[in-house]
């Protein structure tokens, strides 16, 4: 199979692929999160000689082999948000929902990178992520080689503002 981690409709080559983590509770293509990233991003290559594509992790129904960044919603709105609100606080998001939807979306963003070194391997990765998608970029960074992403943008981080105060 020439594309061993995915079908090719969400693995088009381009010069750079964005690789882009919303933050909680936002759905996929958020006008929150992803449309003012991608506005910008649009802003600043549209017209330029470089092709560009997008990738935005949970997108894909089944994710990556199973693997799709959910990214729950926190607050006080519902007893549930409430818990994984404190949960991720508590346990400098690590556990509870948010904990696995951080974990998730790491592992979605690596298998993701994975998929693309092999069926475009001249393209430039380039990680972005907002509040808790910039947590997701983060632990992807712990795990990722230093070869397989061009850039990483994260705005937002709630880990800096964690207890510990640390990546």
């Amino acid at each position: 199979d020439k594309y061993p981690y995915g079908g090719v409709e969400y693995l088009s080559c381009t010069d750079f692929k964005f690789i882009f983590t919303r933050g909680s509770g936002a759905e996929v293509g958020s006008e929150r999160d992803f449309v003012p990233f991608k506005q910008a991003v649009d802003e600043v290559f549209g017209g330029s000689p470089y092709s560009y594509s997008f990738y935005e992790l949970g997108s894909r129904p089944d994710g990556w082999k199973g693997y799709s960044y959910p990214a729950p919603g926190i607050g006080i709105s519902t007893w549930q948000r409430f818990e994984t609100s404190i949960g991720a606080l508590l346990s400098g998001g690590e556990y509870n929902d948010y904990g696995d939807s951080v974990e998730s979306g790491a592992i979605e963003a690596l298998y993701y990178t994975f998929a693309m070194e092999h069926a475009c391997p001249n393209t430039k990765i380039v990680y972005a992520g907002y509040s808790q998608g910039a947590q997701v970029i983060s632990r992807a960074l712990q795990q990722a080689g230093p070869t397989e992403f061009f850039a990483a943008l994260t705005f937002g981080d709630p880990k800096l503002y964690l207890p510990e105060g640390k990546l």
